[in-house]
């Protein structure tokens, strides 16, 4: 059976099978809400992570 990409069942089941920390959210150091994946990648947010020269 194909599934319809578009319809929102199954952009959950979509992100269901994803990993559970990846898509948890949590506040960088600036305030910024971000994925814990990013902050524990690189410590910060993406945002922080660019402007730091």
């Amino acid at each position: 059976m194909m599934y319809d990409l578009a319809r929102v069942e199954r952009q959950h089941q979509a992100n269901n099978k994803g990993p559970v920390y990846s898509l948890i959210r949590k506040r960088c150091a600036c305030g910024k809400v971000s994925t814990a994946r990013q902050l524990r990648q690189y410590g910060r947010c993406v945002t922080c992570v660019r402007s730091t020269p």
